[in-house]
């Protein structure tokens, strides 16, 4: 009999197929579950980065109005005060004690000055930072630069101007009523002006310097040396380019912490502000010698105005000069202002014979008087009865037909119902001149007879 021959176990084969193609297909779905996970995680993830980014702000618009305040320095603050003094004056016959009286005066009669710097004035006197005090045949005013110390400028007479900065301790030299500040220790640094020749630049620096003017044609270079071992040169040119003090500081001070700059390798910087003086943005840069410059002391600015470039480089060599280093320093922060240089001078200087001309022609004659009329002012005049001179302030009042009368003050007469109008032109210790109104169709004009 034929030996039979097994049939093949199909059966062992078919379930080990299955099993291996059951496990394909689980592994497929994991690897679907798995991709579907981390497309919807990034999809939720990037959601969530959207809501929680910060949201983009439109630019805002420029406030030129904002940044011509920002831009007002002490310069422009004393002379602006200045201003309002000479126009209470003429109001008055006399300057104002009393800064708050000086700005009622100027909300009454709004002149003589710009809206952003009364804006920049307003925030001064409110914050407390700004006073007037009348002196002999004049006045001071009193600008804080910071809790300690102040700017103070001082007009009398026709005398120049004279600029200090004052240290108390604490309160300003003078009071609200333009007293003296009994508790204070006060230290004086009396400054001197100069203004570039070519139109850059103006500062007010402490005395005693040596001046070297090395500028060149449309190139400004001036350099102040004192005996102390100080030294400061500014320089200034005319360039067009994009102004940027807050990339151009962040890259310098890189380059002197890494001493990629050979001149500074032996230097550490200790001072970077960015800085805003009036006509102009920059910034500040204090560094202080080691190894072989020890003792050494150097400070740069560097501005850029509209159109305009100035580098201000300072140096200090000896240990005896550090005080003064240190108030040249507050200077250059407190007064140095910007000017539009030599070309816009030029303009300028161009335009003022043609200005003076149309000004000229555009005044009215004044009215001419007839024998007649001379003699009725005449007889008037003898109507005006002093009875006493006083002093008031750093000024003169007269007791005239019994009303107090200052300067450019008037008074009128009256001979058979006509009247006459005089003006108070000058006050002494023992004389009261005037001068006849007459009123024309223009207005009133002063004749001088």
């Amino acid at each position: 009999m034929a030996e039979e021959t097994p049939e093949p176990n199909v059966e062992e084969p078919v379930e080990e197929q299955s099993a291996a193609n059951s496990g394909s297909l689980n592994v497929k779905r994991l690897v679907m579950l798995i991709g579907g996970i981390l497309i919807v995680l990034l999809i939720l993830g990037g959601v969530g980065f959207f809501l929680l980014m910060p949201k983009t702000q439109p630019a805002k618009p420029v406030d030129e109005k904002q940044t011509v305040v920002d831009r007002i320095g002490p310069r422009s603050i004393m002379e602006g005060v200045s201003k309002l003094q000479n126009i209470y004056k003429e109001r008055t016959g006399r300057f104002c004690h009393s800064i708050q009286e000086l700005w009622d005066g100027y909300e009454t009669e709004p002149k003589g000055i710009t809206a952003p710097l009364a804006q920049v004035l307003k925030e001064e006197i409110d914050g407390t930072n700004l006073f007037v005090r009348t002196i002999p045949n004049g006045f001071e005013i009193a600008l804080r630069q910071d809790p300690t110390r102040w700017l103070v400028y001082s007009q009398s007479g026709a005398a120049q101007p004279k600029v200090s900065t004052q240290e108390t301790d604490g309160p300003p030299p003078f009071g609200l009523v333009g007293t003296a500040a009994p508790s204070a220790d006060v230290k004086v640094q009396e400054l001197v002006e100069f203004k570039d020749p070519l139109g850059f630049f103006a500062i007010m620096l402490p005395g005693g310097f040596e001046l070297d003017d090395g500028s060149k044609g449309q190139t400004a270079r001036i350099t102040f040396s004192y005996d102390s071992g100080v030294r400061m040169t500014i320089k200034a040119m005319e360039v067009s380019r994009e102004w940027d003090p807050v990339g151009e500081l962040a890259v310098k001070a890189d380059q002197i912490h890494k001493r990629i700059v050979p001149a500074f390798a032996e230097f550490d910087l200790a001072v970077t502000n960015l800085l805003t003086v009036e006509g102009a943005t920059g910034y500040e840069m204090g560094l202080v010698g080691r190894e072989s410059k020890t003792g050494v002391l150097t400070h740069s600015f560097v501005f850029g105005g509209e159109k305009t470039t100035l580098s201000i480089a300072l140096i200090c060599s000896a240990p005896d000069g550090a005080t003064l280093y240190e108030a040249i320093v507050s200077a250059v922060r407190d007064t140095f202002s910007v000017d539009e240089g030599p070309t816009a001078l030029a303009k300028k200087s161009a335009r003022k014979p043609r200005e003076a001309e149309e000004k000229k022609e555009a005044e009215p004659e004044k009215p001419a008087l007839t024998p007649e009329q001379i003699a009725q002012w005449n007889e008037a005049k003898t109507l005006l009865k002093t009875s006493g001179i006083m002093r008031s302030g750093d000024a003169y009042v007269a007791l005239v037909n019994d009303r107090l009368l200052h300067v450019n003050e008037t008074i009128t007469v009256s001979i058979k119902n006509k009247p006459f109008k005089f003006m108070v032109t000058s006050i002494t210790v023992d004389q009261v001149d005037f001068e006849p109104v007459l009123t024309a169709s223009g207005g009133d004009d002063r004749v001088k007879m």
